[in-house]
């Protein structure tokens, strides 16, 4: 491109210019066939763990869980049997060596690496300055020089020729590992002598190297062992970079590190048309691993990170870009990588994505001065919920076209239905993760009966087309005209529950919700009130009416809306409810019989009940013309005051004929 790409971040149309560019290219990626590698018909999110801390001390079933996972190289010299119980635990896990360009003592104390390091020391292929000391990237962290001018070996070799034989050997041939991770792969390193007491002499006359003839003779170093080592490990063995590297045709993949600052902001973290998130996504062998790398700085519990606060909103940050904007990992650790946290939003299986990301409506909060990115705020939807990314530096309220449940309203078993969004304010650089399909599981309860031992109470409904499950639940009168809070009994995958644990006389109320298979809960049934005495059988006082079917989240009603008082041979019924949920109104429609039973006199009623059965809002009373009719409703009950978030009953009557329509309320 003819503009570079800083100058193009500057511009809104820059970044246009080059969203665009390399939206062409990741959407080709996104919409690939998954036949080509297991790696591609993995759920999301895919989850990776650099952890170089030790196999003795971690706990082997937590580390199993991730789908990648990058280990000291000093597993496979000291810790073989946990080695060999982590690949047990989880069969498909893909285990990466760590292999660097520099090394520090931990190689040799205990002794790990020792031929390794010992070919170094013989053939003098450490990194050296001016002064002949080994360059050290941090305290004991030193540099190997993989330069194309690094002395040779007896057999005439440089490192560079000899490396990739010794990984082939060790790592691959002993069947333990899946791939190696090639640290601090970098294409330039003249950059460093800043930072050092002495400039670097790679060739070793005693001269300060010139920058840009190390800089190739290191890049073409680097090219020379991968290259070498993709021809002896083959296609299938994983090499996975961290660095910035550009050796595209040979890796696999490459690794944010520090995300999103490790090379600059956000956007120059995943946009630059080089260095990338999504130059990556589209550039290295597909399908691609690459990793984004969130490593948490700040106070440290023993049950892990400091939640809340930036934690959280950095922790999803990473999150979502990942998920968003590629087919990556996403990582999550300290700055040794000697910890190992599992976050609630593991647990969550979207499944496979549907596309790729998309425009969303969002709107600031406030009214927000110097907000950047907002062409970049997107959601991504996948087979079992959706990711949605706020780069900007405010807060915005995201629509989601859909209902979907917040991972928060997990309960160990399914998402409450409390935790239902169909919007959501999502914080400043940072994101949200969603399940659900969009759409709001349905239910129908028909009956109700109690046992006649009178020891339990047993309760019974039809079965629920889509539903896996369901959840019961109890709450006891208080004794003075109220119940107390629902409680949840049990989870039952028949439609069958039988209570035990009624021990006194009272009053009880049982409420049922169907749970789909994506262990999303529905709307909970109207009360099923239950009058006991000890001694006696049990007997039910209310048995509720058959309900109708709830509509699908986008049925159009346009069709249905034919001018009032029609003259159309009908039944009486609700015939749609939208939107669906609601937030600001609701609309209902509705056919009235020509039935001969009811003459054109009798009174037809409209009104809003709520799921204990008490009246909200009276909408009609009055005869009305058989044909089809349209009501609104504004949220409000017959006193004008705004009625709260959940689940209330449209309830159409006319003569003796009753028939009840639920809606849903989301605030």
């Amino acid at each position: 491109m003819a503009v570079t790409a800083a100058a193009m971040r500057d511009t809104g149309a820059g970044r246009r210019l080059m969203l665009a560019a390399w939206a062409t290219a990741l959407a080709a990626l996104l919409l690939v066939g998954t036949a080509c590698d297991s790696r591609a018909a993995q759920s999301y999110p895919r989850l990776a763990s650099i952890y170089f801390g030790s196999l003795g001390e971690v706990d082997l079933e937590l580390l199993s869980r991730w789908d990648l996972v990058v280990l000291s190289k000093r597993a496979e010299d000291i810790h073989q049997d946990e080695l060999a119980e982590l690949r047990a635990l989880n069969p498909e896990i893909r285990l990466l060596a760590h292999m660097a360009v520099a090394y520090g003592s931990g190689f040799t104390e205990p002794p790990i690496n020792g031929d390794l390091t010992a070919a170094l020391d013989a053939n003098n292929w450490w990194m050296l300055d001016t002064e002949g000391e080994r360059v050290q990237m941090a305290a004991g962290n030193m540099m190997l020089n993989m330069s194309l001018d690094c002395p040779t070996n007896a057999q005439g070799q440089r490192l560079c020729e000899w490396l990739p034989g010794y990984i082939a050997e060790r790592l691959q041939e002993g069947g333990r590992w899946d791939g190696v991770f090639l640290d601090y792969c970098v294409d330039r390193i003249a950059w460093w002598d800043p930072y050092l007491d002495y400039p670097i002499d790679h060739d070793l006359d005693g001269n300060p190297a010139a920058a840009e003839e190390l800089n190739e003779s290191w890049r073409l170093g680097m090219r020379k062992c991968v290259t070498k080592l993709r021809d002896l490990v083959g296609d299938d063995f994983l090499l996975v970079a961290n660095g910035n590297n550009t050796l595209y045709d040979w890796c696999d993949g490459d690794t944010r590190e520090k995300f999103p600052n490790m090379h600059g902001d956000w956007y120059e973290n995943m946009m630059n048309e080089e260095h990338g998130y999504l130059a990556f996504e589209a550039l290295y062998r597909q399908p691609t691993t690459n990793i984004i790398n969130y490593i948490w700085e700040g106070e440290i519990t023993p049950d892990g990170p400091r939640r809340g606060g930036s934690f959280d909103r950095e922790f999803l940050f990473g999150l979502t870009s990942t998920l968003v904007f590629g087919g990556g990992y996403f990582s999550c650790d300290d700055p040794a990588h000697g910890e190992v946290w599992w976050i609630e939003y593991y647990d969550v299986d979207l499944g496979q994505p549907l596309g790729r990301a998309e425009d969303v409506q969002a709107y600031p909060g406030q009214q927000a001065v110097g907000v950047d990115h907002t062409e970049l705020i997107k959601m991504r939807r996948f087979e079992k919920g959706i990711a949605v990314i706020n780069p900007t530096t405010w807060f915005h309220r995201i629509e989601l076209g859909g209902a979907y449940y917040d991972v928060h309203s997990w309960n160990g078993q399914f998402y409450e239905f409390s935790g239902l969004r169909t919007r959501l304010t999502v914080c400043f650089e940072s994101g949200e993760v969603l399940v659900g399909t969009g759409v709001v599981p349905d239910y129908k309860v028909d009956s109700a009966r109690a046992a006649e031992s009178g020891e339990a109470v047993v309760l019974t409904w039809d079965p629920i087309d889509g539903a896996a499950s369901y959840s019961v639940y109890r709450c006891q009168s208080d004794g003075f005209g109220g119940f107390g809070e629902k409680s949840l009994l049990g989870v039952v995958e028949e439609p069958l529950y039988t209570d035990w644990d009624i021990v006194e006389a009272g009053d009880y109320r049982y409420f049922i919700a169907p749970i789909d298979d994506l262990k999303c809960e529905g709307q909970q049934s109207r009360a099923i009130e239950v009058s006991t005495e000890p001694g006696s059988d049990l007997s039910i006082a209310l048995i509720v009416d058959e309900l109708d079917e709830t509509l699908a989240l986008h049925w159009n009603p346009v069709d249905d809306l034919a001018p009032p008082g029609s003259a159309i041979d009908l039944r009486t019924a609700i015939t749609g409810v939208w939107p669906l949920p609601a937030a600001e109104g609701t609309t209902v429609s509705f056919t009235v019989a020509d039935d001969e039973r009811w003459g054109d006199s009798t009174r037809t009623k409209l009104a809003v009940y709520d799921v204990a059965g008490r009246l909200v809002r009276r909408l009609v009373e009055n005869p009305l013309e058989p044909g089809r009719h349209v009501r609104q409703w504004d949220l409000t009950n017959d006193a004008g005051a705004g009625v709260a978030s959940g689940c209330y009953f449209f309830v159409l009557e006319r003569g003796r004929e009753r028939v009840s329509s639920k809606t849903l309320v989301l605030r």
